[in-house]
């Protein structure tokens, strides 16, 4: 259901109008009623329409001006304006403004069901594509951290195969070329700022511009690994990586290793024969976060991944991920994504 504000300063105008807004079958509900532009865009900061009706000539604040000040507020609201024969030159300044459509008075029942129905079809497309995109950003921010560790730790083989995952999900829709470049656009801008944040802002990787890329889905594909190999070849050329021969196999231990509770900073420190401060030190150095961070990042995002399956209750999942303590998990989970296991799971529709 769309919810609708109808602004006209005639009683009758405003009742009609909403009378026959609720009769047309249509899915839209008059929420809010003004007899002025001013009390409109009051009504407007306050509900938040998907649709104003407005009337070109009111007191205190005409049509052209509320479209005006409408502009500069964040709702995106949907303006139709009602006119007179002698305001006809207001409708089509108003139409130059980007309202959707204007009607005459007396407003005929037929021609307002027509436009209803074409507003019901836009706005059905905006939400349809908000969706779209609100999901596509959750996915890239779960993407982002993964993909940019593996570029931080020149795994090629590894990024080619997340790369490769990546685009076989994009593609399932079958994306246009230009929806395809601004969802590789959002995914990479993520990753390069993981990036720029493990290395303290010193990478300089080049700009992402998926929008000058070529249309062709398998070129998108070759320009993202191509981006991806740039800025390893950075990492390469900035970093010492006289430790990296143990640290790619203690970065291989935790991962395989890190469901087990007792795993720590003197085990994985052992391997390498180094003290656990001094192991400590090269990790955050080379890595970009400290051991425990890393530990603690690497068993949340397993536990999200469990989360989206609803055969898991909330504590299995914690001791699948190396939480014996229930509380312990939660209040990680909580700290480093900013809700509850069960608020999550509520996010994403699992009850």
């Amino acid at each position: 259901m769309y919810t609708v504000i109808v602004a006209d300063d005639e009683y009758m105008v405003k009742r009609s109008l909403s009378k026959l807004i609720e009769t047309s079958g249509e899915p839209f509900r008059v929420a809010g009623e003004a007899e002025d532009g001013r009390e409109a865009l009051e009504l407007a900061d306050r509900l938040s329409p998907d649709l104003i009706i407005t009337d070109i000539r009111m007191p205190v604040m005409d049509g052209l001006e509320l479209i005006e000040a409408l502009k500069h507020r964040k709702g995106t609201a949907e303006i139709v304006v009602l006119s007179g024969y002698d305001d006809f030159g207001y409708a089509q300044r108003a139409l130059r403004a980007g309202v959707f459509d204007y009607l005459l008075k007396p407003v005929k029942p037929q021609l307002l069901v027509a436009l209803l129905q074409r507003l019901s079809d836009k706005l059905g497309k905006n939400r349809h594509a908000a969706t779209k995109r609100s999901e596509w950003l959750q996915y890239s921010r779960n993407k982002a951290g993964p993909l940019a560790e593996r570029i931080w730790l020149l795994n090629r083989e590894e990024v080619q195969a997340g790369l490769s995952g990546l685009h076989a999900d994009l593609m399932e829709d079958e994306p246009e070329p230009a929806e395809l470049k601004e969802r590789y656009s959002d995914l990479l801008t993520l990753v390069t700022a993981e990036l720029e944040n493990r290395s303290g802002g010193t990478i300089a990787s080049a700009a992402v511009e998926p929008m000058t890329w070529p249309d062709a889905a398998e070129r998108i594909a070759e320009a993202v690994v191509a981006y991806a190999d740039e800025v390893m070849e950075e990492l390469r050329a900035t970093r010492k990586w006289g430790a990296q021969h143990y640290l790619h196999r203690v970065v291989e231990h935790i991962r395989e290793h890190y469901a087990k509770p007792t795993l720590d900073l003197q085990e994985v420190a052992d391997l390498c024969e180094m003290s656990p401060s001094y192991f400590s030190r090269v990790f955050k150095q080379e890595i970009g976060v400290s051991f425990i961070h890393y530990l603690t990042g690497l068993r949340l995002d397993q536990a999200k991944a469990l989360l989206e399956d609803p055969r898991y209750k909330t504590y299995e999942i914690a001791q699948t991920v190396g939480y014996e303590d229930y509380p312990h998990f939660a209040k990680m989970f909580k700290k480093q994504i900013g809700l509850s296991p069960s608020e999550y799971r509520k996010r994403l529709g699992i009850k």
